[in-house]
């Protein structure tokens, strides 16, 4: 069992990583919020659709998984 939750826990921290490259920029960039731009929305609600958002939706799954597997190792490996 504690072989099972230690390479579970590393294939998820691999699709993770994988999920987080994967997603697309969201920031504006520094230089906008230095010189005064206006394009910045800080704030602001934009709708993620079709492909950004199943990245989205599958980072926060493998992210609740992840911090159960920790806690399941923590509990059960010690």
């Amino acid at each position: 069992m504690k072989d099972f939750l230690i390479v579970s826990l590393i294939l998820v921290s691999f699709a993770l990583i994988f999920l987080g490259l994967k997603q697309a920029g969201k920031a504006k960039g520094v230089s906008g919020a230095l010189m005064g731009s206006n394009e910045i929305d800080l704030f602001g609600k934009t709708k993620e659709r079709g492909y950004d958002r199943l990245i989205t939706i599958l980072t926060y799954i493998f992210g609740a998984l992840f911090i159960t597997l920790a806690v399941l190792i923590k509990t059960y490996v010690s």
